[in-house]
C-alpha cells in the first residue's frame, strides 16, 4: 500500500513528531512495509483456527509483579503523599 508524504505528515502530527524530511521519507517505507504485511496476513484463511480467549502470560505476570513488588514500596516511601 502506497502512502502519500502528506499522510505521513499527518500521522506524525497525530503521534506529535517533529520529522526531517529524511525521517519522513524513511517512515514512509517502513509504514508501506508494514501495511503490506497487515495485508497479507488478511488474506490467510483463519476460518479453521479456533480463538485464542488469553496468551500464556500469567506465569510472566505473576513472576514480574512479585519482583515489582519491593521497588513499588520503594517508590511509595520516596513519592510525597497526596490528597
Amino acid at each position: 500500500m502506497s502512502l502519500s508524504l502528506q499522510e505521513v505528515e499527518h500521522i506524525a502530527k497525530l503521534a506529535r513528531l517533529k520529522l526531517t524530511d529524511e525521517q519522513k521519507a524513511r517512515y514512509r517505507e517502513q509504514l508501506e512495509a508494514i501495511l503490506d504485511h497487515v495485508a497479507k496476513l488478511q488474506e490467510l484463511d483463519t476460518q479453521d483456527v479456533p480463538p485464542t480467549a488469553s496468551v500464556a502470560v500469567d506465569k510472566c505476570r505473576s513472576a514480574w509483579t512479585s519482583r515489582a513488588r519491593p521497588v513499588n514500596k520503594c517508590l511509595a516511601r520516596k513519592c510525597p503523599k497526596t490528597s
